[in-house]
């Protein structure tokens, strides 16, 4: 075989060289990015598909949370923590077959349900119990004792310790977006997420902080969400407060998100969910996931990604394989994905 002239040579090189350069994508980015759709036509739907995606059978424990109601669910993803498994959801009266299935795929064995009766029924717990699973639960009288509660079961020692202090996340019971996006940090980093009211502590919440030894609170959402008079009041008791929180629920999402990798201990995002501000359940469930792959809860609106959503695909752009998408087109719309994509990947 005759040699290749000089020039010949110098071309298949330079052409190697662009085919290469091609394939690594820009600079400090990851060179492709995979997206992963929970996708279904209900929320129920979603809830499966999340489940199966981040937990392999067998899953010994399953956390059953009511599906059209958010506040007993707000500090699940604590419980789901500690017990090792997902957050199903279901509604009040009847146990939705996607749960039922879900709870098969897995192989289940226990089921917490969290909330009263009145938010799961007691036709419900016997319909598990009739198809062979341990169910017990989790509630109180109202949303706040009710995570005071879920708080308290695992017991003071299972409580994550942050620069020293054992730390708690404090959220508003009124609203859910900022107790969602903390669902990955409850779940990974052991921080039981409680409720407060806006304008003043809620007393199950102080006594929940002060049993469980708690003295430095995280605390959620802006000055609207949870007043300065709950910031006031939590700094006291003689408890170190940090409050992270931005213009909206965007915003105080993307914050926490760095805070995770900046003081929680986070691993730079290889991972990153993406669910809808606007509505709970997808973004409820997302929680264990993402506390399973380190990944945070970003919030997106309709339409267009948020500005400061984005901001957190750019900075990890160097790290991030995998965009986590929670519902369908009409929760987390197409362009919002890529836009999130196309930031991962400059």
């Amino acid at each position: 075989m005759r040699p290749c002239s000089r020039s010949a040579f110098s071309a298949v090189i330079g052409a190697v060289v662009l085919a290469s350069l091609a394939l690594a994508g820009p600079a400090g980015a990851v060179a492709a990015v995979t997206v992963v759709r929970n996708d279904g036509t209900s929320r129920y739907q979603v809830a499966r598909a999340t489940a199966n995606y981040g937990y392999d059978a067998p899953t010994k424990n399953v956390v059953l949370a009511r599906g059209d109601l958010y506040p007993d669910a707000l500090g699940a993803s604590y419980l789901a923590g500690y017990l090792g498994g997902p957050i199903l959801l279901t509604t009040g009266d009847v146990l939705q077959a996607d749960a039922k299935q879900a709870l098969k795929d897995l192989k289940a064995e226990n089921v917490r349900l969290v909330g009263g009766t009145a938010a799961i029924s007691e036709a419900v717990k016997s319909e598990l119990q009739n198809l062979g699973y341990v169910v017990t639960r989790t509630a109180g009288p109202d949303r706040y004792q009710t995570a005071a509660e879920i708080a308290s079961l695992p017991g003071t020692d299972n409580i994550g310790i942050i620069d020293g202090k054992k730390t708690a996340i404090v959220a508003s019971g009124e609203n859910f977006p900022d107790a969602l996006a903390g669902g990955p940090a409850a779940y990974k980093k052991k921080l039981p997420i409680l409720l407060t009211a806006s304008a003043s502590l809620t007393p199950a919440t102080k006594t929940a902080l002060d049993t469980l030894k708690v003295t430095n609170v995280i605390l959620l959402g802006g000055i609207t969400a949870i007043s300065p008079q709950v910031e006031d009041q939590l700094t006291a008791g003689g408890r170190t407060v940090t409050r992270i929180a931005d213009v909206d629920r965007y915003g105080t999402a993307a914050k926490l998100a760095d805070y995770e990798v900046k003081t929680l201990g986070f691993p730079p995002f290889v991972n990153v969910i993406l669910a809808t501000g606007g509505d709970f359940p997808n973004a409820e469930v997302a929680g264990p996931v993402g506390g399973v792959k380190s990944a945070p809860v970003l919030l997106v609106g309709e339409g267009l990604l948020p500005g400061t959503t984005e901001g957190v695909c750019r900075t990890y752009k160097s790290t991030i394989t995998t965009i986590i998408v929670q519902g369908n087109t009409d929760s987390v719309s197409t362009d919002a994905v890529n836009a999130c994509k196309a930031a991962a990947q400059s």
